[in-house]
């Protein structure tokens, strides 16, 4: 009969994984039960070990995965209030450091065709890296313009292995940008969850970026003229608010206030599509003579204001024989063998030099574009000339 102490003997013989079996056939010969029980209990054991082992990771890893779900519920939080695009993109970068865990990434929205970038954001990431991307991103090694789904990949960075989280930015089947993380990491350390969670953060960046560009598209229709696509007069009339307030006195703000000659006769002699088109294109160089410094606008039928900022009526006065120069020589009504030559009358104002307000700034220039008709049409007045 076995006492304790056999049985503490095979508990210590049990710990030994070395020739176990041996040890049993060895002591207790002719308990044949009892050895295929206790190497029965040891297996059992080192399953619930390795289960056990597995649980652990994957508790691990869910708590991870959830972790990531709140910080991926912070950016949704975060970017769909926002509704302009460039203030999108810098919230998706603020918070892509805390969804993907990330110190340096990079956003690319591509133009229509696809050949170029039209918005670029970048976040922590040195210039010689940003290089190295978008040498290959362009090349199309890292992303082809059809890939609609995340990949991580490897990517060396100088002496470093690391890698980059791959995100296209899908709308319907079409690829509007990119995402681009690089982690100091090896790709083999990402997993299928990690993917997904990067599937949820390229679709959640999609669909705000394209909540942003459908309100800036409404914005654009409430401001722009519908023929033109100049600015329309209330848009105007709030710029010049706003550029008058920032000027506090210290710098001007001076209106050209510009009526088509004639234009009365291109319409009843040519019709109202021909008309149209014509004005079309007096916009055009309208808009060409304010660049980006200074605000295009129709004011209303073949009456356009060109707003500047910071230029006097003497600085104004060349910009406007400029203006009124090239509508005399150009050719319009392009494209048709009925060319027509316009010219225009062109009346001006300046805060705070004429004008203490801005209805006083636009009523002070369009009085001297009357003028200007009365003198005999296609030349310049200036406001501070008739209160002479």
């Amino acid at each position: 009969m076995t006492d304790l102490n056999d049985y503490q003997d095979l508990v210590k013989l049990g710990d030994t994984n070395s020739a176990l079996e041996e040890s049993l056939a060895f002591h207790y010969r002719g308990n044949e039960d009892l050895k295929a029980d206790i190497v029965h209990l040891r297996h059992k054991v080192s399953e619930l070990a390795r289960d056990l082992k597995r649980s652990i990771t994957g508790q691990d890893q869910l708590q991870d995965y959830l972790q990531e779900l709140i910080a991926y519920q912070e950016l949704m939080r975060q970017l769909f209030p926002v509704r302009n695009t460039h203030q999108t993109l810098d919230v998706l970068l603020d918070v892509s450091g805390e969804v993907l865990t990330s110190p340096s990434s990079a956003v690319y929205l591509w133009s229509k065709d696809n050949t170029k970038y039209v918005h670029k954001r970048t976040r922590n990431l040195p210039s010689d890296l940003e290089h190295a991307i978008e040498h290959e991103l362009f090349r199309g090694s890292i992303l082809t313009r059809d890939e609609l789904e995340p990949n991580v990949i490897p990517f060396f960075y100088g002496p470093q292995e690391g890698s980059l989280a791959v995100i296209p930015l899908v709308s319907g089947r079409r690829q509007i940008g990119v995402f681009i993380s690089f982690m100091p990491t090896s790709h083999l350390n990402f997993f299928g969850h990690h993917v997904n969670l990067f599937a949820m953060f390229g679709r959640a960046t999609a669909i705000a970026l394209e909540n942003a560009f459908l309100f800036e598209k409404v914005r654009e229709l409430s401001i722009r003229d519908d023929l033109t696509s100049l600015f329309n007069s209330r848009y105007l009339r709030k710029y010049l608010a706003k550029a008058c307030e920032r000027a506090n006195g210290k710098k001007p703000v001076t209106v050209l206030f510009m009526d088509v000659d004639n234009f009365k006769y291109v319409n009843d002699h040519y019709g109202h599509l021909v008309g149209s088109r014509v004005l079309m294109e007096v916009a055009s160089v309208v808009q060409e003579y304010a660049g980006t410094h200074h605000c295009a606008a129709r004011y209303g039928g073949d009456e356009f204001v060109l707003a500047a900022v910071g230029l006097n009526n003497q600085m104004a006065s060349k910009l406007a024989e400029q203006l009124r120069f090239k509508i005399e020589v150009t050719d319009f009504n392009k494209g048709s063998d009925a060319r027509i030559n316009l010219t225009v009358s062109i009346g001006l104002a300046s805060y705070p030099t004429n004008a203490r307000n801005v209805d006083d700034l636009l009523n002070y220039a369009d009085l001297a574009m009357y003028q200007s008709k009365s003198k005999g049409k296609n030349c310049i007045t200036v406001w501070e000339i008739l209160t002479h």
